[in-house]
């Protein structure tokens, strides 16, 4: 296992990327991009800090990229899927295309429903679960902070580094939800931070002309998926940083019995 020039140990992981959160300032890393992957075994992992916008363009990893990352364990982060990663390591290996094999991998970290999921995170700091679920409502608000009043080394200049401008999403987009396999779930309502989806409203936003019109044609293509009778929906849910509060970082959308891959 390699060891930098502070003695702190790495250990080498291979994992799928299946999340990608929406970029976030950071006073030390410029920027970081949450990341969730899933490792050959079922391990679901959290891995930051990642300045993803400002790794070289042979280390940008995208959803269903198999990647190497030295990690260790963070210290300051009781979670239990948080590692923290050595950004010079990365290192892209291949892409899942067929949709039985990205299937087959997630299966392994599917839990019941979020309420297994809250209970986990009482007893061990589980914190990152993937759960079946009905959509029931999709919504847009403000954002709830001003970066500019909040966040302010948002735009702080760096010797060593060229600065690229970096929007604050201009909505918070959230998702009321039920869990499929729990009859007595009350519903969860939790933000989508998952960056596809505000670069999908940035697009939209130009192409038809409108914020208001981005928005009805992001909840048109939400509700026509989750209404299709032979597609199982699930989300990848991980708690905030600081509180148990549950977003969501990334839908998957899969036909129904389909047949899992045989490693």
């Amino acid at each position: 296992m390699p060891t930098d020039s502070s003695g702190v140990t790495w250990q080498e992981r291979k994992a799928l990327i299946i999340g990608r959160a929406y970029p976030e300032p950071s006073k030390k890393h410029i920027e970081t991009v949450c990341t969730g992957a899933i490792t050959d075994d079922g391990q679901l992992l959290r891995l930051y800090p990642i300045s993803w916008r400002y790794l070289n363009e042979n280390q940008q990893y995208r959803l269903w990229t198999w990647a190497t990352f030295e990690v260790r364990k963070s210290e300051d982060d009781n979670r239990r899927e948080s590692y923290r990663v050595r950004e010079e390591s990365i290192s892209i290996l291949s892409h899942v295309a067929a949709q039985a094999e990205r299937f087959s991998l997630l299966q392994k970290a599917i839990s019941p429903d979020r309420e297994t999921l809250d209970r986990r995170y009482h007893e061990d700091w589980t914190s990152i679960g993937l759960v079946e679920i009905e959509m029931i409502e999709f919504r847009t608000t403000k954002p709830r902070a001003d970066w500019a009043e909040n966040k302010g080394y948002v735009k702080q200049a760096h010797l060593y580094v060229d600065v690229k401008p970096l929007e604050q999403a201009p909505l918070d987009m959230k998702l009321r939800f039920r869990c499929k396999n729990n009859p007595a779930c009350k519903t969860h309502f939790c933000r989508l931070i998952g960056w596809e989806y505000m670069e999908a409203f940035r697009k939209f936003r130009v192409k038809y002309g409108s914020d208001a019109e981005a928005i009805r044609k992001i909840k048109e293509g939400m509700v026509r998926r989750f209404s299709d009778p032979t597609i199982s929906a699930f989300a990848l849910l991980g708690t905030h940083s600081r509180y148990p509060v549950w977003m969501i970082g990334q839908l998957y959308f899969f036909e129904k019995h389909l047949a899992p891959m045989l490693f």
